[in-house]
């Protein structure tokens, strides 16, 4: 599937741009809104990573009832 392997080596980049923009947010003492894009970029990317697992696993079911 090379759309979810693109998609997969581009949400590395988003994801440390998302968390350096945090970073800085928090820096400057803007806490709530700095740990709020960390949280939404760690867990964007962690989906993102899963995205291929969660495909294969409904092709399996998919198979498997029809």
């Amino acid at each position: 599937m090379p759309l979810v392997e693109m998609i997969q080596a581009l949400s590395y980049p988003i994801a440390l741009v998302r968390l350096t923009g945090g970073a800085f947010m928090f820096m400057i003492n803007q806490k709530e809104k700095g740990i709020s894009l960390i949280q939404n970029a760690s867990i964007g990317y962690i989906l993102v990573q899963l995205m291929q697992l969660m495909i294969q696993l409904l092709v399996g079911i998919g198979n498997t009832v029809s």
